[in-house]
């Protein structure tokens, strides 16, 4: 008997590869998936001393805040919760990164979604399903490409790309939303200086809404985990209360400094700093 080809059979033959695949890929990423109870809110990070206070934060403690915000290392792609966030680019095409794999990881049915909506504004927001995603919905938000020139409007769009992904997810009635680092892959925006703004804005919003069960900041390297670390105490306080005063004692904490110029644009990207 003469074998066929793959690509010579009838076009309902070809597509019962991919869908069977398709189905397969749904099936491992519920598998792979990570629930919310599996990711440890920073008053549980604190008390394991995963986190260390800093001699001099920015804030007051407020457990109430560090019990909706978590610290996670790992696979965005894999969290199952109300939505991710998506890091992109204004023509919700595809710009490496968290966003590749992102595409990768929900299939044809987002990247269809994405080219319907026309696109995102640098420092808004669009929401779509999160198709093959264990995640329900995924909130694109195009981020702004870091250059020295123009350090303060960059720092200031990315502290709206933040709020405008809070926003969206209350606007839609949801419970928990993960953030990447957004800008700091291909964008080139430094760690350092993104974090604090990130934190910043995440804080700032969670003290005047309360529907918001859980924040969740999901780093990829060892390097991001650090970074964030330690920019959680200095920017949203510390849970002094669950550590002993002598444990506080035998922790060294170091937070790198930011250059004078970044330092200006993080002070000035919202009134009240």
């Amino acid at each position: 008997m003469e074998s066929v080809s793959y690509m010579d059979r009838p076009l309902g033959e070809q597509i019962r590869v991919p869908l069977c695949y398709g189905r397969l890929l749904a099936l491992f990423s519920i598998l792979m998936s990570v629930s919310l109870s599996q990711i440890q809110p920073l008053t549980t990070l604190y008390s394991s001393a995963l986190l260390l206070p800093p001699p001099f934060p920015r804030y007051k403690s407020n457990p109430g805040l560090l019990d909706r915000v978590s610290l996670y290392k790992g696979d965005i792609t894999t969290l199952c919760v109300d939505a991710i966030v998506n890091s992109t680019n204004s023509q919700l095409a595809g710009g490496g990164g968290v966003d590749d794999a992102i595409r990768r990881a929900a299939g044809l049915g987002l990247i269809e979604e994405c080219r319907s909506l026309n696109g995102c504004r640098i420092g808004d927001a669009r929401i779509t399903e999160g198709y093959r995603l264990p995640a329900k919905h995924v909130i694109h938000t195009a981020g702004p490409i870091y250059s020295r020139e123009d350090n303060d409007k960059h720092a200031d769009r990315l502290a709206t790309c933040y709020r405008r992904s809070l926003e969206v997810a209350v606007g839609n009635s949801l419970r928990h939303i993960a953030f990447p680092s957004i800008s700091t892959g291909s964008c080139r925006y430094p760690i350092k200086h993104a974090a604090h703004i990130a934190l910043d804005v995440i804080r700032r919003f969670l003290e005047v809404d309360n529907q918001l069960e859980r924040v969740v900041l999901v780093v990829y390297t060892e390097e991001d985990w650090d970074v964030y670390r330690n920019g959680i105490g200095i920017n949203m306080g510390s849970f002094r209360s669950l550590l002993g005063q002598s444990m506080e004692w035998r922790f060294h904490y170091s937070c790198p400094l930011l250059e004078a110029s970044s330092l200006k644009a993080y002070n000035n990207y919202l009134p009240g700093l």
